[in-house]
C-alpha cells in the first residue's frame, strides 16, 4: 500500500509545471521572490479542489493514478463549480474509493467518507472518476485507491 501525501506531491506538480525541480537553483540574473507553492489538484483556472492523501493498494504507482487524476482535475472542478452556484458555502471533504482493472477502467466508485452532504455532488464527482481511463498494467491484480476530494 502506498500514500502519496501532498507535500511530496507537490514537487512532482512543481517539475511538471515549471521545468524545473525545488532544487534547481534561479538563473544568476534572477531575482528571487517567494514563489507560490502548487497544491495537487489544484488548476488555476476553475473553484479550489485539492486532494488529500491518496492510498493505494496494487500494482500502479502512485505517479501514474495522480497524472491521470490531475489530466482530469477540470471534471471535479465543474462538478463543485455546479454546487457552488446551489450553495456558494459549499466546502468540505468527499473521499472516493474505486478499483483500477487491469485494463485501466473504473467500473465502480464508491462513497467512503463525505462531510459534504451534496447528493449531486457526490453522483457528479463519482461519474467524474468512473470516466477516467488508466494505463494498462496487463495480467494480474487491479489497483484499489482511495481519493479524498478537499473543496473550497
Amino acid at each position: 500500500m502506498i500514500r502519496a501525501r501532498s507535500a511530496g506531491l507537490t514537487a512532482l506538480v512543481l517539475i511538471a509545471c515549471t521545468g524545473k525541480s525545488a532544487d534547481t537553483p534561479p538563473a544568476p540574473d534572477a531575482v528571487s521572490e517567494p514563489a507560490a507553492t502548487p497544491s495537487f489538484g489544484h488548476r488555476a483556472d476553475g473553484p479550489a479542489v485539492r486532494f488529500g492523501e491518496l492510498v493505494v493498494d496494487g500494482p500502479r504507482s502512485g505517479d501514474v493514478l495522480i497524472d491521470v487524476i490531475n489530466q482530469n482535475i477540470g471534471r471535479a472542478q465543474d462538478c463543485y463549480a455546479a454546487a457552488l452556484t446551489t450553495n456558494p458555502a459549499t466546502s468540505g471533504d468527499i473521499a472516493l474509493r474505486f478499483f483500477v482493472t487491469p485494463d485501466g477502467d473504473v467500473p465502480d466508485v464508491l462513497l467512503a467518507n463525505a462531510k459534504i452532504n451534496d447528493r449531486p455532488l457526490q453522483r457528479c464527482l463519482i461519474a467524474a472518476v468512473k470516466a477516467m481511463k488508466f494505463p494498462k498494467t496487463g495480467d494480474g491484480p487491479g489497483t484499489r485507491v482511495t481519493l479524498p476530494y478537499v473543496f473550497g
